[in-house]
């Protein structure tokens, strides 16, 4: 129930029946009446004292205290309807009658959602004089509010939420924690009762860690994440690499916590997860740590925390990864994000740049709103969106997080259709929401001559700036791999393994590549042997010329790090053409641009003796020269390994 006194409050006026301010005089039978009915009304006798009002009202229709008096029965009843409707009823028979009338319609209106309403009485109420300063601000708060719920429910976003199903979501509350970058495995966390073995009663809740692959079915059957990983207390609040191999999560009260919850990390071995460990004093604090989620690239961790420096109750914090495996010390997201009250759960898109989280210190719809912001070239990040009614209501929306392509968001809500409290839903999300669009490589690497799977290093980097944008691990028993590439950009792609020729690989990406059109490649690796040859995938040329272009120095990087750290092997740098023009034009070109690469290596410290090169024209053709594609591939630049007489 809505009670008077609790909208009053919010703007610090103390609540009193307005029947003392500028009334009309009644004759001694009505006053005696209207004293019945306030006797009535602080007895809580509400029944009787209605009734003795609507007929002190049928007598005396200008008598502004009356109509307040019922209005005030209805709102202490909960009929905030009819409590409206009697305030209004009181501005009508006398607008200038008090202040105080018009900030109680206002508030009343605001609770009921009535925002259109609770505008223009909070602009009437402005207008008097003799308000406080804390108080007029207050109140121009509470109106900037209802002018923006007003708006957002005349203006909704498209939103139509489908429930995850039964395989997924049950009779307890379940939370969407995070998705695989190819969006096959859910991870979620599950809040159920867990049994005393001991008595056949429930004894308590617990948060406990479940997962769901998708199949062409839909969600297969959830099943628990179970041990190491959840072997003891609780644990919530999960993350994962985008291949889903390391965990990052929140576990409270353990052994070896620092304070009250701390983050803890974990990884995948074929089917097999390590025994979780903390992550440490530098990230972990003595108060509350929790709600992890890690960059595509490894390379920043998103928290939240209570500690000291914060702006309000929890803040969002980051942590960088340094050159040595450790953590760098937690750094504050900033007042464009921290509010003075509660930030939370925050969401790292694979875009690398767009951070989704919840607040209940902005301007929203109610309680927890879901936002979005996008960090600039800068690293500053840009004010917080919100992401729009109805996505946002009156209700606390916990978390969002995002597919890989950008279009499918996944939330937790309560909704009548749904299995129980929270239940994990999917929705297209809007246009102005959505991030950069990312797609991802995804296969296995193994020994190109015993087919053994590796584990091996990838590097994915942007040809332009030479950044290095992603970074991963295959893992060492299955060779599985999966990396997010965004896309408008072209970027080399380096697979290595020691005692193995590196991978080289090239992409070049539009917007038309999307998770729905993913790269699927399987990358087998030379043992560094006699005769064993790679293309140079990423060394560039002009049409007809042999002048190394800018963007083939990531290759060449590559290249020398692999000389170096090979110091016993020698190479020929092969140049080859595709068949266009004369044979003696095409050995020519091929033998410069060749050359130009064993330049670049003497030049940058690679002895003389450990290099040749040499140009092969058109002669070996690796595919068809009657299309632009074959052509291109003919059009290469490759490393063979020699024999090496020094």
């Amino acid at each position: 129930m809505v009670v008077l006194k609790t909208l009053i409050s919010l703007f610090l006026l103390m609540w009193m029946p307005c029947v003392q301010a500028q009334g009309q005089d009644l004759p001694k039978n009505l006053e005696k009446l209207y004293s019945g009915a306030k006797e009535a009304y602080y007895s809580g006798e509400y029944d009787k004292a209605e009734k003795d009002l609507l007929k002190l009202i049928s007598k005396a229709p200008d008598f502004v205290e009356a109509y307040l008096l019922v209005g005030d029965i209805y709102f202490e009843t909960g009929d905030m309807d009819q409590g409206i409707a009697f305030y209004e009823k009181a501005i009508l028979v006398n607008p200038e009658y008090s202040a105080t009338v018009y900030i109680i319609l206002a508030n009343a209106e605001f609770e009921v959602r009535r925002y259109e309403s609770a505008v223009e009485h909070y602009k009437d109420y402005l207008v008097f004089k003799d308000i406080g300063d804390d108080v007029r601000r207050a109140v121009r708060k509470k109106m900037d509010l209802s002018v923006f719920r007003r708006d957002a429910i005349l203006n909704p976003v498209p939103f139509d939420p489908v429930n995850a199903g039964e395989n997924i979501n049950s009779v307890a509350d379940e939370y969407i924690n995070t998705l695989t970058a190819d969006g096959s495995t859910m991870y979620f966390t599950v809040k159920e009762m867990q049994r005393d073995p001991q008595k056949a009663t429930f004894k308590k809740f617990a948060e406990n860690f479940y997962f769901s692959s998708f199949s062409e079915h839909g969600w297969d059957a959830r099943k628990k994440l179970g041990s190491p990983v959840d072997a003891e207390g609780d644990a919530g609040a999960l993350s994962t690499s985008p291949d889903g191999r390391t965990l990052y999560f929140t576990a409270c009260f353990r052994n070896d916590s620092h304070g009250s919850c701390d983050l803890y990390f974990a990884e995948k071995n074929g089917n097999s997860w390590s025994v979780p460990e903390n992550m440490g004093r530098i990230i972990n604090s003595d108060l509350w740590d929790s709600q992890p989620s890690i960059s595509p690239d490894g390379k920043i961790l998103y928290f939240v925390s209570n500690r000291k420096g914060g702006s309000g109750s929890s803040d969002i914090w980051m942590s960088e990864l340094l050159p040595d495996g450790g953590w760098g010390p937690p750094e504050n997201l900033g007042k464009t994000i921290n509010t003075d009250k509660t930030e939370m759960a925050p969401f790292i898109h694979h875009d690398n740049k767009t951070l989704y989280f919840a607040s209940d210190g902005r301007t929203g719809m109610g309680g927890m709103d879901l936002f979005m912001t996008q960090r600039s070239e800068d690293g500053s990040w840009l004010e917080p969106l919100n992401l729009g009614y109805p996505v946002n209501t009156i209700n606390d929306e916990l978390a969002v997080v995002v597919s890989a392509s950008g279009e499918t968001g996944f939330i937790s809500a309560e909704r009548p259709e749904g299995f129980g409290k929270y239940d994990i839903y999917s929705f297209e999300l809007p246009a102005e929401s959505r991030p950069a669009p990312v797609t991802y490589l995804k296969g296995l690497v193994f020994d190109e001559e015993t087919y053994e799977k590796l584990g091996a290093g990838f590097e994915l980097i942007d040809l332009e700036t030479g950044e290095i944008i992603m970074e991963s691990v295959s893992d060492p028993l299955t060779g599985e791999f999966l990396i997010c590439i965004p896309v408008n950009a072209n970027y080399a792609l380096n697979v290595s393994r020691e005692g193995y020729l590196f991978y080289s690989g090239h992409f070049t990406l539009d917007e038309a590549h999307t998770v729905g059109d993913p790269f699927l490649k399987n990358i087998p690796l030379q043992p560094v042997k006699e005769g064993n040859t790679i293309v140079l995938n990423n060394i560039f040329f002009d049409t007809d010329k042999f002048d190394l272009k800018e963007a083939s120095l990531v290759e060449l990087g590559k290249l020398l790090e692999f000389l170096r750290s090979n110091p016993s092997i020698c190479v020929e740098i092969g140049g080859h053409t595709d068949n266009t023009g004369t044979a003696a034009h095409n050995d020519e070109l091929s033998q410069n641009r060749a050359g130009s690469v064993y330049d670049y290596l003497l030049e940058h410290g690679i002895p003389s003796k450990k290099l040749t090169y040499k140009g092969y024209g058109a002669s070996l053709p690796i595919a068809t020269n009657d299309t632009e594609e074959g052509r291109a591939q003919n059009r290469r630049t490759e490393l063979k390994i020699l024999n090496c007489k020094l």
